[in-house]
């Protein structure tokens, strides 16, 4: 009996203590920590704003800028967990491009189609960033011209119940589609990354027909029926200027107008 109330030896202890830290065995919850930043470091790529400055691959954190968990690859690069649902995506964090325009929809330039926006119409395409950026331009390529044609270009954001367009985020303004080309505005707006958006146009004098995606083309946000057929846009009738809420009505198969976003 002599031995029986001798504590474990000081080795055993803090092997299993060891071997508990090293599983990160915890009650309830795994925290990510908020690290602050406090320089810079060349040795990782696409930090942001709310991520530390000195992280190391395998690094986790949550970046309370962007109110996103992030972790350093093994790369060397800052990825963002994603999450279920339509809505989140993950992928190069240095895209969007600066200097580059983009759009949701495929087009040919060889058989360059149109998309024909009928006058009082608002018509919506999805958009949407993997990482936090600033739009600087928002344009359409003008395919046949339309005297004294004018269309208006915004951005809304998306429905709180729903993928389609939910309220205006941006009247950008007006381009003119008399002559053909590329007509742009210049904006600034910030996207969130993983965050869905809409394009939108509005032709309130003439009707403008841009540059469209092909008969088939489809996006994920868009739906597709149980008969097979698909849905390119989303479209709000005899509206003379940008709704502040929209009403979707989902258009059928056929050529949606290309809307571009500049970065």
């Amino acid at each position: 009996m002599a031995y029986i109330n001798l504590p474990p030896s000081l080795q055993s202890l803090f092997s299993r203590i060891e071997a508990r830290l090293l599983k990160l065995e915890t009650a309830n919850r795994f925290t990510a920590p908020v690290v602050p930043a406090l320089g810079s470091t060349p040795t990782i790529t696409g930090l942001a704003s709310g991520d530390p400055s000195n992280p190391r691959v395998g690094d986790i954190w949550l970046n309370t800028t962007s109110n996103t968990p992030k972790y350093v690859d093994s790369t060397g690069a800052v990825s963002t967990f994603g999450g279920g649902g339509s809505s989140v995506i993950t992928g190069n964090v240095n895209r969007p491009l600066t200097g580059y325009y983009y759009t949701p929809y495929i087009y040919s330039s060889v058989d360059v189609s149109y998309s024909f926006s009928p006058l009082n119409t608002t018509l919506a395409i999805p958009f949407m960033t993997s990482t936090t950026k600033t739009a600087v331009k928002i344009g359409v390529y003008v395919v046949v011209a339309s005297a004294g044609g004018v269309a208006r270009l915004g951005i809304y954001s998306n429905s709180a119940t729903e993928d389609y367009p939910g309220n205006l985020l941006l009247d950008a303004g007006t381009i003119s589609h008399a002559t053909t080309g590329f007509k742009e505005i210049t904006i600034s707006q910030t996207l969130t990354a993983g965050t869905l958006y809409w394009l939108t146009i509005l032709s309130t004098t003439g009707n403008a027909n841009c540059l469209g995606a092909g008969d088939f083309n489809n996006t994920p946000f868009m739906p597709v029926s149980t008969s097979g057929g698909s849905y390119t846009q989303y479209r709000q009738n005899s509206t003379t200027s940008f709704p502040s809420t929209f009403t979707a009505t989902k258009d059928p198969i056929g050529l949606a107008p290309l809307i571009f976003l500049g970065f």
